[in-house]
Parts: structure tokens; C-alpha cells; sequence
């Protein structure tokens, strides 16, 4: 059976997952290991930082909005009755 070059590639990328997987297991007390955590650490406060500051503007940008949108519905004239007061006030219906 002759095996296409991505199930290969598969294969051979599942068993240096495997090795670096339990590589990392038997050397868990490195120092290495100690600076991935800090790493780690560092960029997941780094995305809380930034994921804080998106939410902040998105905020700021949606009150601006609705400013302008307060400005613009009060800047629309009052509307004026273009009929005279007797229409519109009864209903004809045939039975």
C-alpha cells in the first residue's frame, strides 16, 4: 500500500508531537520549562491587556455613536399636518 505524501507527513509530524510531548514531561523541573512559563504568563497578560483595551474602545466608539445619532434625531424638524383638522378623525364603514 503506497502512502501519499500528506499521510506521511502526518505520521511523521504525530510522532514528534509525541516525542516533544513526553520530552517535556521527563523535564518538567528545567529551567527552560520555567522561562516557558513565565513567557506563557507575560503573553496571556498581554491579550488580557488587549482584549481590556478593544472592549474599552469599542465602548467609547458606541458612545460617540449614539451621540451623533441623539444629535441627528434632534436636529429632524416637527412634523406639520398638511390636512385640515375635521380629517381623519372618523371612520366610514359600509356593512
Amino acid at each position: 500500500m503506497r502512502r501519499s505524501a500528506a499521510q506521511v507527513f502526518r505520521k511523521n509530524a504525530d510522532r514528534k508531537a509525541y516525542r516533544f510531548v513526553n520530552r517535556k514531561a521527563e523535564n518538567s523541573m528545567d529551567v527552560t520549562s520555567v522561562n516557558g512559563i513565565a513567557a506563557l504568563a507575560t503573553d496571556m497578560s498581554a491579550q488580557k491587556t488587549q482584549g481590556e483595551i478593544s472592549t474599552t474602545m469599542l465602548r467609547k466608539a458606541l458612545d460617540i455613536q449614539q451621540q451623533s445619532t441623539l444629535s441627528l434625531i434632534q436636529a429632524l424638524p416637527t412634523p406639520v399636518a398638511s390636512n385640515p383638522p375635521n380629517l381623519g378623525n372618523a371612520v366610514n364603514v359600509r356593512v
